[in-house]
């Protein structure tokens, strides 16, 4: 904590000015400009560092195990590069090719050392707190737990940077063979460093929800491990989609470092390689910190309205994805195509709504202050079950429309000349229409087992193995009835499979190409579909309502007797009636107490005697 020194108005002591922000803020006096506000902003770092930064980094650097790690790493690394640079050389690659493959060679060891290594560090930061007994003296320090979250962020990752920039050097060999330029070894190097917030930050969220450290590494490593092997896998494929479309020749993960240094002047380069990576790392890693959050603080804290934030922020980001890939595609067909399959894809973020944010008691936290007229406005969707449900279904809906609409602009903006009404369009609507009842009445489903069992990892579970199940017995019985009808999901999907949660996207799948009768008969299948999840969600929405008014209820009631028990507790013994008698107006005022006596006492007993 630092301070800063001033004399006190009046006197010569000093009065020390609190700037960490870890045992309270200073007390608030005349509003600083914008301008004035901005600069404190930028210059708060320096002026007042995080004091769990500060502390993580002395704990780190002082460790003997992590200057071992770093100097192990760093010279493995620089003994594969220059190992794969000779081999290479005595082949019969040209120095160029050479040079782009031992580029490939360094970035992908560098990614698989922070892949394996960054998420079980980083896993460490608040069990570690816990076993040592030191977590409930973090939370009584006074720092909010945002600036906790944010501070053991920026520790683990300047302590894992630190070992990226130890390996900078060896990048170096790519260039003695050629072949690449120093952008897209920046390029590389931004997308590394993308890499390890995100990795960092989900290695913080798994341990801020788990007690033991031990637990938090496998499950940290474990989960980020195959995420990354898939990650990789459909950068490759990008790759290959790349060197048709751009004309680039380089294979490997790390295809975009060249293409971006090669086509910086195009805008697409920066939409695909700019925008998309922003938003595909930044909504991840924004996530991840909210949700530490609501891990650290208190349950009487809010939790909810920063993943709000964060899902509102997602669907805005995932609508403008959406909307990128008609521009980019040579045909009207493949452009219709690829708007109605990229939206059933973006679909997946309405489900993850609704599993974020079921996680939510019956009742709001108790307001620490008075709420001003903006807060009395969203306290309609502001914390608690059932305004946190309203919230979500409103998000759903929003979301399910927009993404597909936004989709469907962008595609007649790229072709003009394309009729409004095309299967493509009615596809598009499918989508909307169907996803969001679907849902909707997941969502809804997930906060009414959340009220139920009162733990929402197990409403989570519950709700992914009730929509799973359905949806795998709707497979069965399809193939059961007839052997068929799997085979005929690509013109034709059986009534049995459009009813079930998965049926709006085989119908949305099938308008985008079918007509005439069939046509018909798939929107009156999607139809019948939508208006029964609807109607569920509606109902358990309903239920949920009633459970909380209930709930408001039995507070008030318990509040109530509370109460009066208190006020039967202090009210004063009865004390005997005494004999009346008459005091004339002269003698009270001379007594100076103004009180009148008589039967049954003081008539303003308790009040201030002069």
């Amino acid at each position: 904590m630092s301070a800063a020194a001033s004399p006190e108005p009046g006197t010569d002591r000093p009065s020390l000015e609190r700037t960490s922000g870890a045992f309270g803020s200073t007390p608030p006096g005349k509003k600083p400009s914008p301008p004035s506000r901005l600069r404190e902003l930028l210059a708060r770092p320096l002026r007042d560092p995080s004091p769990i930064l500060l502390k993580e980094l002395r704990a780190t650097f002082r460790t003997p195990g992590f200057v071992r790690f770093l100097y192990l790493t760093t010279a493995l690394l620089g003994l594969a590069v220059v190992g794969g640079g000779a081999t290479l050389a005595s082949g019969n690659e040209a120095p160029a090719e050479a040079g782009r493959m031992v580029f490939q060679l360094f970035f992908s060891l560098l990614l698989a050392v922070i892949c394996l290594v960054a998420p079980g560090f980083a896993a460490t930061a608040i069990t570690s707190e816990r076993e040592a007994h030191t977590y409930e003296s973090l939370l009584l320090s006074g720092m909010t737990g945002t600036r906790i979250v944010l501070g053991k962020l920026a520790a683990y990752v300047a302590s894992i940077g630190l070992v990226v920039t130890a390996a900078l050097p060896i990048v170096g060999v790519a260039f003695l063979f050629g072949g690449s330029s120093p952008l897209a070894v920046l390029t590389g190097f931004f997308w590394i460093a993308m890499v390890l917030v995100v990795t960092v930050s989900f290695g913080i969220a798994i341990s801020a929800h788990v007690q033991t450290t031990r637990v938090a590494i496998v499950v940290s490593t474990f989960i980020a491990i195959p995420v990354a092997m898939i990650m990789v896998s459909m950068l490759t494929a990008m790759g290959e989609g790349a060197s048709s479309g751009w004309g680039i020749e380089v294979d490997g993960p790390f295809w975009f470092a060249h293409a971006f240094a090669n086509r910086s002047d195009q805008w697409d380069t920066w939409a695909f390689l700019g925008f998309l990576p922003l938003y595909t790392f930044g909504m991840p890693t924004w996530f991840f910190v909210a949700s530490a959050v609501a891990g650290v603080v208190p349950p009487s804290n809010d939790r909810s309205t920063a993943l709000k934030v964060w899902a509102v922020a997602a669907a805005i980001g995932g609508a403008i994805a959406v909307a990128l890939p008609p521009f980019f595609l040579t045909t009207p067909s493949d452009s219709g195509e690829s708007a109605v399959f990229i939206s059933l894809g973006a679909m997946a973020l309405v489900y993850f709504f609704g599993l974020v944010l079921c996680n939510e008691p019956p009742l709001p936290p108790v307001e620490r202050s008075k709420p001003g007229p903006i807060a009395r406005l969203f306290s309609i969707v502001g914390p608690g079950a059932s305004g946190t449900l309203r919230f979500t279904l409103l998000l759903i809906v929003l979301t399910a429309f927009g993404i597909p609409g936004l989709a469907c602009l962008a595609h007649h903006v790229a072709y003009p000349h394309m009729a409004i009404g095309t299967s493509y369009d009615q596809a598009l609507l499918a989508v909307a229409i169907g996803q969001s009842a679907v849902a909707a009445c997941f969502a809804a489903l997930a906060t009414t087992l959340r009220l139920a069992l009162r733990n929402g990892g197990a409403a989570r579970a519950l709700s992914i193995a009730l929509f799973g199940g359905a949806i795998f017995a709707a497979l069965i019985l399809a193939a059961a009835l007839d052997m068929s009808a799997l085979d005929r999901l690509d013109h034709q999907v059986s009534p049995l499979l459009a009813l079930s949660p998965i049926g709006p996207a085989f119908c949305a799948g099938i308008l985008s190409d079918a007509g005439g009768a069939r046509q018909s008969e798939h929107w009156l299948m999607l139809l019948v579909g939508t208006v029964g999840y609807g109607f569920l969600a509606a109902a358990l929405w309903i239920g949920v309502e009633v459970r909380v008014a209930a709930a408001k209820r039995a507070v008030a009631e318990r509040k109530a007797r509370l109460e009066a028990k208190l006020a039967a507790m202090t009210r004063p013994a009865s004390v005997p009636e005494a004999p009346s008698v008459t005091v004339s107006e002269s003698e009270s005022q001379s007594e100076g107490t103004g009180t009148r006596t008589g039967k049954g006492g003081s008539d303003n007993e308790g009040e201030p005697q002069p």
